[in-house]
Order: structure tokens, then C-alpha cells, then sequence
């Protein structure tokens, strides 16, 4: 699945790269708040956590098709920690959850013209796919509870709108707001309770990894 959403993408760039009036580079970072939220219990309370939260990168290039509709593709990187920490009377408590996840998108945006001339140069409307190859999720308790989930790599998919402004000859900023929809499936887990441990493959727990980024992309004419 990999390799073949992998070639696609490459025929799709080189097919519309050959008539592109416009060739760009691009670089985004994110901010993503998830849809799904649970929690990790410490000494005396809960830490809420998101697996479709965290900050992201991005790095791609982008064509423009026809006047003011573009391709573009990209690779990703996307990162969710959260950590709790406390000493209460001697004793030192901890609860932490990390989950990580590579991605390579394709997606297409229209820019609605809006001004040759002011800051604000258009709305940006937008949509695409995303293949997405996650890490481990790990989960600590209290320092006695562990989990270490590993899921299978999976398809997702995002809107997105905003504004495109320009910066500069050349160089503009995409201030968009983006929706994904993205869900895991399990493969393997394994955790230990105490003197209890544990391993299983092959689970079909799903993992909600679906969010709402804030995302401000840089985009560098070529020529």
C-alpha cells in the first residue's frame, strides 16, 4: 500500500510538473487540537491527552495547474507528549503519554482572488489525503503501569480554508484552519500492571487520531 500510494503520487506531480505555470516550495507547521480526548490518573488527579493533538511539520512543494488552483504534496511529521510530574511527601509520581506519526500528503487548493495588491490576496478553499505511517503509543502510570500500543499504518484525509497573504514578491503566507479525519487500527500491544504483564497482536482497537489544526504554511515562488 505504501509503495504504490507512493508511485501515484510521484505520476501525478510529474504529469502536472511537465505544464505548471508555477513551481513553489512550501513549509508548514501546526498546531492540532484532537477530537477525541482521554486521560492518565496521577496522585491526586487526571492528565488529559489527545492523540490527535500535538505540533506538526511539513515540507512539499506545490503547482500551479490552471491560474489559481494548485497541487500539492508533502512530507510530515507530527508529535503529541503530554507529562505530568510531582513529588508529594517523598514520594515522586509521573504519568506521561508520546505518540508520534509520519505522513505523506496530496491534496489540491483553489485561491479565490481576492486583490492584486492588498496583504490579503485570497481565500483559500482545499482538500487532500494524507497516508500516514504511526509510531508507538506509550502510556505511563504512576510508574507502574505501562502500555506500548503499536498501530497499522492508514489513509486519512483533511479540508482546510483560510487566507493567503502576501509577504513579499514572491513569497506569501497561508493562514488556514484544517479538519482531518484520521483513524488507526491496533496490531500489537504490550503493557505490564504491577507484577501482571502482557503482549498481544493482531487487536482491532481503534485509535481516534482526527483533529483541528491551526497551520501557517510559507510558500516560495521558483519562477
Amino acid at each position: 500500500m505504501k509503495k504504490i500510494t507512493t508511485l501515484l503520487i510521484l505520476n501525478i506531480i510529474i504529469a502536472f510538473g511537465i505544464q505548471a505555470q508555477n513551481i513553489t516550495w512550501t513549509g508548514r507547521a501546526n498546531l492540532s487540537v484532537g477530537m477525541d480526548y482521554q486521560s492518565i490518573s496521577y496522585y491526586d488527579g487526571e492528565m488529559f491527552y489527545s492523540p490527535g493533538g500535538g505540533i506538526g511539520i511539513e515540507g512539499g512543494i506545490q503547482l500551479e495547474i490552471i491560474k489559481n488552483l494548485n497541487l500539492y504534496t508533502s512530507l510530515g511529521y507530527q508529535l503529541n507528549f503530554a507529562l505530568q510530574a510531582e513529588n508529594n511527601n517523598g514520594v515522586s509520581n509521573r504519568s506521561s503519554f508520546s505518540f508520534n506519526r509520519k505522513f505523506l500528503t496530496l491534496g489540491v487548493n483553489k485561491i479565490i482572488q481576492l486583490s492584486d495588491i492588498n496583504t490579503v490576496q485570497g481565500i483559500i478553499l482545499g482538500g487532500g489525503v494524507e497516508f500516514n505511517i504511526p509510531g508507538t503509543m506509550k502510556i505511563i502510570e504512576n510508574k507502574d503501569t505501562e502500555f506500548l500500543t503499536k498501530f497499522k499504518p492508514n489513509l486519512g484525509f483533511h479540508f482546510e480554508t483560510g487566507l493567503r497573504l502576501d509577504l513579499s514578491q514572491g513569497f506569501f503566507l497561508d493562514a488556514t484552519i484544517r479538519y482531518r479525519a484520521l483513524e488507526f487500527s491496533g496490531k500489537s500491544f504490550s503493557y505490564s500492571r504491577g507484577s501482571l504483564s502482557g503482549t498481544g497482536t493482531e487487536f482491532s482497537d481503534m485509535l481516534n487520531a482526527s483533529g483541528i489544526e491551526l497551520g501557517a504554511t510559507f510558500v516560495k515562488k521558483l519562477k
